[in-house]
């Protein structure tokens, strides 16, 4: 019988999988990076002018960053921007630092 993740992992462990999960594609790795040099945030056609990739493609690469809570999507004119939450992210890679036997020095 197959039980639910909640019942056998605690909380922070499933977060860092899902954290892993969304950032397990080289195209979601490189929106992120393009994020950290964008502060102010940027639309679906930026992104997809700057990726060798399809509109339908990058729509749900940006789909899996937001509903891992790695994106905040804000309105922007006639279309939606993207902004990194650094706040998420850092915590994401503290854990995952933690998760290594190799915790952050604050």
């Amino acid at each position: 019988m197959s039980q639910n993740k909640s019942a056998l992992f605690q909380d922070h462990e499933i977060a860092l999988a899902n954290f892993a999960k969304a950032m397990s594609h080289p195209a979601r790795i490189r929106i992120v990076q393009m994020l950290l040099d964008a502060p102010d945030g940027l639309s679906c056609r930026d992104f997809v002018e700057r990726l060798p990739l399809a509109q339908a493609t990058v729509s749900q690469h940006l789909k899996e960053l937001t509903q891992a809570e790695i994106l905040r999507p804000c309105p922007c004119g006639p279309s939606v921007c993207y902004s990194l939450d650094r706040s998420k992210l850092l915590i994401f890679c503290r854990s995952f630092q933690t998760a290594l036997g190799n915790p952050p020095k604050d």
